[in-house]
């Protein structure tokens, strides 16, 4: 029986099987290594590698969208308290959805959690554009094999789904994988 290949790419590594590391390729060179390689799969990572914000940091995210929410009234608190909620929502479930934590301690009684997961969404949505290359290497390497998108992310699998659409990166055939849905991180190689 035939060994079966799985890439898995992101911003900082490609592991070829799931075993080794090796520095990120450009698209064109993983293009290249996958058209040579002819995996049977390739799991590509979403954020950083296919999709990017208009910030400097995914920290510099979660201020814009503090301050955003904060500014609109969405939040009625200031955009510091809201990442300390965030964050302390995070620590108590680390797997969770946006939607879950924003139902939890510390966001009860404070916030209509559907109006702060809106308002999240749509500035979330006006930071996103995608990865210079990302569309045009996609489309050459779903010529060789399935691709499947992974995220460790705390929004959902349809949220995710509709920026990856929004900028043409994901065809009608691939997979994605969100890992607050799964219940499995990337860092621990569960997800995979």
């Amino acid at each position: 029986m035939a060994e079966t290949s799985r890439w898995i790419t992101n911003r900082t590594r490609h592991r070829l099987h799931g075993l080794r590391s090796q520095p990120a390729l450009t698209w064109p060179e993983l293009v290249q290594r996958a058209t040579q390689a002819r995996p049977d799969q390739i799991g590509v990572d979403v954020f950083d590698t296919v999709l990017m914000r208009r910030v400097t940091s995914d920290h510099s995210a979660a201020a814009v969208v503090a301050h955003r929410l904060a500014a609109s009234g969405v939040w009625p608190a200031s955009p510091e308290e809201y990442q300390r909620a965030r964050d302390l929502a995070w620590q108590l479930e680390p797997d969770g959805s946006l939607a879950e934590w924003l139902s939890s301690e510390p966001f009860i009684g404070l916030v209509d959690p559907s109006s702060v997961l809106r308002a999240e969404l749509d500035i979330e949505a006006s930071l996103i554009e995608a990865v210079p290359g990302a569309p045009e290497a996609l489309e050459q390497l779903r010529g060789l094999c399935p691709v499947t998108f992974v995220s460790d992310m705390y929004l959902s699998r349809d949220m995710v789904h509709t920026f990856l659409d929004a900028e043409g990166l994901i065809g009608p055939e691939d997979r994605l994988v969100i890992s607050c849905e799964a219940r499995a991180s990337k860092s621990t190689g569960t997800l995979y």
